[in-house]
């Protein structure tokens, strides 16, 4: 009966907000200056048209149902550029809390997108941050060190620290 009570705990015994706010931020920020650093200097090589991954070989890898990208196949750089623009936006706005649940589902859709559009470019570190970004979208991650939890407080919402993990 132990083990059972442990998993049950495990799901759902609160706990405190700030170790999921560090994980949230430490994501966030990853994630913003990844983007600023690695992705967005090799953009064109990396996503354009006669880049490295070309439209047409992109179509290929793509044709499976579980591949989708909000890339489009034939992107200019300027789309491309845009678009990783929002994906750095995205994860500056989890790290510091701001619409925290709206800019983690992004964050995670972009990334997703990026690396279905050109997979050769990944390792097992881009593959973490896409499942860490898939883990902050179902956490209220949100709940301490946040804008969205000064937000909260200056509404008068009741903030205590706890909330449930998942």
């Amino acid at each position: 009966m132990r083990p059972f009570r442990g998993l049950i705990d495990l799901w759902f015994k609160p706990v405190r907000a700030e170790p999921v706010a560090a994980f949230r931020f430490s994501v966030g920020m990853i994630v913003f200056l990844d983007t600023l650093v690695s992705l967005i200097p090799d953009a064109s090589d990396w996503f354009g048209i006669y880049g490295t991954c070309s439209p047409s070989q992109f179509e290929l890898w793509r044709n499976g149902w579980s591949r989708w990208s909000l890339v489009p196949t034939h992107a200019s750089e300027e789309t491309i550029y845009l678009l990783l623009a929002l994906l750095a936006l995205s994860g500056l706005l989890v790290a510091i809390g701001l619409a925290t649940r709206l800019a983690a589902v992004a964050m995670w859709a972009l990334l997703v997108s990026f690396h279905v559009r050109h997979p050769d470019i990944l390792n097992a570190g881009d593959t973490l941050l896409r499942c860490a970004a898939f883990y902050i979208m179902l956490m209220p991650a949100g709940a301490a060190w946040s804008i969205d939890n000064l937000i909260r407080l200056r509404l008068g919402w009741r903030v205590d620290g706890w909330i449930a993990p998942w």
